[in-house]
């Protein structure tokens, strides 16, 4: 799960990733794996699909349209079918953190304003703007890690087209 405190180098990345708009540099660079070392395994097996793939091309063709082949098939339908699943899931747990992590950054929000804005229980107008820059950092590593996902998402659905 995301944590607000998570510091990684977002600022450097997302100037990367604006100057690299090639998908096969982006991944082959690893850029993501640089940054989030955790969603390494999220990624497609793409090297396992390949093998598969040149198994199943480079079998010679027999003309009673042979078992083997339709294993090599099966095989590798199995396989995409279990890596798009991943795939599906970790976006899906991806967005439910960012879902969650916005409501947290929301909540800082309002309890800094209620308490130390100009109108609060206890204003302080250095408190409150010592806090509001720790919440533009998180906001800035939140929309960091949001760029990074939709970047693999993109990379990734790229190599499979």
């Amino acid at each position: 799960m995301l944590q607000f405190g998570d510091r990684t180098e977002f600022r450097i990345q997302k100037k990367a990733l604006d100057t690299n708009k090639s998908c096969e540099d982006f991944v082959r660079k690893k850029k993501i794996q640089e940054t989030l070392p955790g969603w390494r395994d999220k990624f497609l097996s793409y090297k396992e699909l390949k093998k598969i793939v040149r198994l199943i091309s480079t079998a010679p063709t027999l003309l009673d349209d042979s078992l083997e082949f339709g294993k090599g098939e099966a095989e590798f339908v199995y396989l995409l079918n279990n890596e798009i699943d991943k795939f599906n899931a970790f976006f899906m747990e991806q967005e439910e953190d960012f879902i969650i992590l916005h409501k947290e950054l929301q909540q800082r929000i309002q309890r800094v304003v209620d308490k130390w804005g100009s109108h609060g229980r206890q204003p302080s107008e250095t408190y409150y703007k010592e806090e509001m820059e720790k919440i533009r950092k998180g906001i800035v590593d939140f929309h960091g890690k949001m760029v990074l996902l939709v970047k693999l998402q993109q990379c990734q659905l790229h190599r499979i087209g």
